[in-house]
């Protein structure tokens, strides 16, 4: 199949999180406060003057804010000291307060946003005082930042709320892999005293304003060479990088070199994938990379030509050619007298290797001519050669001559003449034709006694020959007495009108197709197959045989016992052998499609009554008919422990019959032929020989799990094909699921009882349950059987929750986090992750590494973060590997033989998640997994790796493609992860 996707991408994994975000909300209420007359002070030890004050607040500006004091009293006791709130509206700051007019009043710490105010005066003060107290603000503004790109860096300010005309220092905080460029305000009027320093003072203006840091990310050179410099011309797919990146190399050896290896020159934390690959990657380090390819001379070799005859004769001298591997040679062939180039050989040209190469060139000696075609005779093998050309006419043929001959062997095409009759009639001492399919039987029309009585040939290898002239094959293959392979079934034989003993005394022929036959032109068949004693099946149903002349087409065709006829092959006195019935036969012809009709059996008694009353009305296949014995048939369905019942089918009446199973309470049943349990129900047959059958569970009862249902039936008292034992394993029936949670404990307050409690540890931990043999949902069957939270008050912790599903009850626990914090979590992670492998042949780009990912938390605690559901969306045709498993596991075992990685046929993938803590391999219905603890306001790195084995897709060169090829195959499988966070 071909894959127009983008050719830069072949194996793509993608990976999508999930994490809620929690925000608390804030709400600032703001107030006004009135002066009220004070309170009379009464001091029992003496008698003083009662004066009252009254204190007004005024503000500056007056939309600065909302000063107030905490007492009551509106016109306090003078002496008394009170706590003044300045109360700054948002976008103000206080900056001090005021006194307007006094009167004895004082205030302990101007400067303060909170403080105390001392109404003063004594026991000789004026008996009432008035205070003006103003509280003076100034506008403050918001400074924001803005990194390009966003990964370059977490700008800050030691401030970031500022009056106009107030400085503050920012700093560019950048990450690994980047360098700082220079400050740039977005908005505002903030002014910058040095925009290309990393830390530098900033001056507010008036209003918000908006920073932008720029950051460029670093990167590096990558150089190569070739060591020495004329071994190679190796090649790097990018001169730059930022390290981290991948990279390709290209060792290109030159001619007459071989690759050694790749060696680093400078290295700077780079790595190679394969150091032994001329094609491999490169990891980009934390500087400049250079890199040599090393590659090494490779040997001379040597190329002998040599000229000889046909039997390996040397005719002349040798010549020896030398040169370095992988330079090209070119030889040719000398002139000899007295002979003629016969063979050029197909290396008369090509390289050097380091291995001695033979080039041989074949002569032979002037021929005699038949027709002409060149032929020579070799009395010491009896080997006639024809070396191609128009035959002459039968006669003059070399074998008329040489008729001792034991090998024909035809070098080149020979055209036969058109009465090709009698061509090799009794050359029995004739043991092989080679190549006879270079006879070009085009014009030729009679084939009569063609190879007749060559008693000595086994096969012929004649199958692609053009017989659509011929007219006669009477006893073509006549008298082949040792005849045992022939191939003609794709013979035209639409214009032969006379077949007459064309088979006949073929006595070792035991296979021959001539089903796809025209032989409506026919008009002769008689003794068509006369004594073709090995034949035992013949296939006519394609042959017309009416008015044509069939005496004795099977006589003495003494094995035939299977012949398939059509509506219009008629048999009538074909001489069929009369079938003498023994204990295997019953002398009866059947049509085998009937044998296992609903209806009847098409049957004649004898060879007979087959030959006059066979009239088409019945086609197929006619065979001899043998004594069956009965067979005996049963069949146990698929049971599970959840099963209540053991259902099947099974041959209703036999001598004995048992049923034995194991149950949960570790009994072994047996039940009985006799046995009421067991409830019979439709026949499946037309003979009403099988029933299905039921045999209820008792209540509560329930298979064990993994073991065997065993259906033993035997029938001693007739002849039977043998007693037949079923065994049926009985799997493990449900299938459930449930995923760690964590839940936030304000959901528990809500709660009024312990069901509502279960109601809700079932939804949020996505309890699953279905049947496997079913595939029924059982998840509304799943019930909580134990845990240690409860609806009431709990702390913030882990706790666990058991629940039950199934017949048989299957348990399984889950751990639930609690947590009153959630609302103060913020963690930021990356939504996909996507990494690719280029092919670059067999062995090559295997391993790889996705890019870097961080989990980045934002709050004030630290949060575990646990891997809780790893789900395959579309596996493309690709395996998941779990930890344990070992990829040779899933290639064929051949007999003798290693396991090797090469023969794994299926598409197989070990994916892992990697932190600094820990390594975690990924593949569906995996248990939850802690990754990482990330601690506040920091984040932690993570990536995918992965190798691959089995068939890799291959990149497929297309000039015609716009991306210039395309991959033969791809593989884009798609899964989705989901992270749990937990705070602490």
């Amino acid at each position: 199949m071909k894959s127009r996707i983008n050719h830069n991408k072949t194996i793509i994994l993608l990976t999508v999180f999930v994490v809620l975000l929690s925000h608390l909300p804030f709400h600032f209420v703001y107030g006004s406060e009135t002066s009220e007359p004070a309170n009379e002070i009464q001091n029992e030890a003496r008698v003083d003057l009662a004066r009252d004050v009254t204190i007004t607040f005024e503000t500056s500006p007056s939309e600065g804010g909302n000063p107030y004091r905490t007492s009551s009293n509106q016109m306090p006791p003078l002496g008394t000291v009170y706590t003044i709130h300045a109360n700054p509206n948002p976008g103000f700051r206080f900056v001090q307060w005021e006194l307007v007019s006094s009167d004895g009043v004082s205030i302990q710490n101007p400067n303060a946003e909170v403080t105390n105010l001392n109404t003063g005066g004594g026991p000789t003060g004026p008996i009432s005082a008035t205070a003006r107290i103003r509280a003076v603000y100034e506008r403050v503004y918001n400074l924001t930042f803005q990194s390009s790109p966003n990964a370059g860096g977490n700008p800050r300010a030691d401030q970031t709320i500022l009056a106009q005309g107030e400085t503050t220092t920012i700093h560019a905080n950048v990450s690994n892999g980047y360098r700082f460029v220079q400050w740039e305000p977005v908005s505002g009027n903030a002014t910058i005293a040095n925009r290309t320093s990393q830390s530098t003072s900033i001056t507010m203006g008036a209003g918000d304003s908006s920073i932008r840091a720029v950051y460029e990310q670093i990167t590096h050179s990558v150089s190569v060479q070739a060591n020495p410099t004329i071994g190679g011309n190796p090649t790097v797919s990018a001169s730059s990088a930022a390290q981290g990146a991948t990279i390709n190399l290209n060792a290109n050896p030159a001619t007459g070199y071989r690759f050694v290896n790749w060696q680093f020159r400078t290295q700077n934390g780079a790595t190679i994938t394969n150091s032994n690959l001329a094609n491999t990657s490169l990891r980009m380090g934390t500087g400049p990379v250079s890199v040599q390819a090393n590659f090494e001379r490779l040997e001379q070799g040597s190329v002998v030509v040599r000229y000889v005859d046909e039997e390996g004769n040397e005719l002349a001298q040798s010549d020896i050619l030398t040169g370095f591997s992988g330079e090209a040679y070119r030889t040719e062939a000398k002139e000899i007298e007295g002979w003629e180039l016969l063979v050029t050989p197909e290396n008369a040209t090509g390289v050097f290797t380091n291995i001695e190469q033979i080039v041989t060139y074949i002569y032979r000696k002037n021929q005699e001519l038949w027709g002409t075609v060149p032929w020579e005779y070799d009395e010491a093998t009896k080997t006639i050669h024809l070396y191609g050309g128009i035959a002459g006419s039968v006669p003059e043929a070399p074998w008329k001559v040489h008729s001792e001959v034991e090998t024909i062997r035809v070098i080149n095409e020979v055209f036969l003449p058109e009465n090709s009759a009698s061509l090799f009639y009794e050359l029995n001492q004739l043991k092989s034709i080679e190549d006879a399919g270079k006879f070009n039987t085009s014009g030729v029309t009679n084939m009569s006694r063609m190879f007749a009585s060559t008693t000595a040939l086994k096969e012929l290898n004649i199958s692609q020959w053009d017989v659509s002239n011929v007219t006669s094959m009477s006893h073509t293959f006549a008298w082949m007495s040792n005849l045992r392979k022939l191939d003609v079934s794709q013979w035209n034989v639409s214009n032969v009108t006379n077949m007459s003993h064309a088979f006949a005394w073929t006595y070792s022929l035991s296979d021959l197709d001539v089903s796809q036959w025209n032989v409506e032109n026919v008009t002769s068949m008689t003794n068509l197959f006369m004594s073709s004693s090995s034949l035992t099946e013949l296939d006519l149903s394609n042959w017309d045989t009416r008015n044509k002349d069939i005496r004795g087409m099977f006589h003495l065709a003494s094995r035939l016992s299977s012949l398939k006829l059509g509506e219009e092959s008629v048999i009538g006195n074909t001489s069929l052998r009369t079938i003498v019935p023994t204990a295997e036969y019953t002398g009866r012809w059947v049509l085998e499609e009937s044998l296992d009709s609903s209806v009847r059996t098409i049957a004649f008694e004898n060879s007979n009554e087959f030959m006059a009353n066979y009239d088409g009305n019945h086609p197929g296949t006619y065979v001899w008919e043998i004594f069956r014995p009965e067979e005996l048939v049963a069949a146990l369905e698929p049971l599970s422990d959840q099963s209540t019942a053991i259902t099947g089918w099974m041959t209703e009446v036999t001598d004995s019959r048992t049923v034995t199973y194991q149950n949960t309470a570790g009994q072994t049943v047996t039940v009985t032929k006799e046995s009421p349990r067991i409830k019979w129900g439709d026949y499946q047959d037309a003979d009403q020989r099988i029933r299905q059958f039921e045999i209820p569970l008792a209540e509560n009862e329930r298979l064990a799990t993994d073991t065997q249902v065993t259906l033993a039936i035997a029938k001693p008292s007739v002849e039977t094909t043998g007693d037949l034992t079923i065994n049926e394993k009985v799997i493990k029936g449900i299938d459930y699921t449930a995923n760690h949670f964590t839940l936030k404990r304000k959901k528990l307050e809500g709660l009024t009882s312990e069901a509502e409690l279960h109601e809700l540890i079932l939804k949020e931990s996505q309890a699953t349950a279905h049947d496997v043999l079913t595939q029924d949902d059982r998840s509304q069957e799943i019930k909580i059987v134990a845990t240690d939270l409860t609806k009431d008050e709990v702390d913030d912790g882990t706790y666990f929750a058991t629940f039950q599903v199934g017949n048989k009850a299957y348990q399984f626990t889950i751990g639930i986090d609690v947590s009153s914090k959630i609302h103060h979590l913020k963690v930021s992670i990356p939504t996909k992750m996507v990494f690719e492998s280029l092919y670059q042949g067999e062995e090559t780009n295997r391993e790889f590494v996705s890019p870097d990912y961080e989990i980045r938390n934002h709050s004030d605690l630290s949060v575990d973060t646990y891997v809780n559901q790893f789900i395959v969306e579309d596996d493309a045709g690709v395996t998941l590997l779990r930890a344990d498993e070992n990829p040779l596991d899933h290639a064929p075992l051949q007999e003798g033989q290693p396991k090797n990685f090469s023969d794994i046929k299926q598409p197989l993938l070990e994916l892992r998640l990697m932190s600094n803590e820990t390594k975690i391999s990924l593949y569906g219905r995996r248990s939850e997994q802690r990754l990482a603890q990330v601690a506040p306001y920091s984040s932690v790195p993570f990536h995918l790796t992965g190798r691959f084995y089995g068939p890799y897709p291959k990149w497929i060169a297309d000039d015609g493609n716009e991306q210039g090829g395309y991959y033969q195959e791809s593989f884009v499988p798609t899964y989705r992860m989901i992270l749990r966070f937990v705070p602490r």
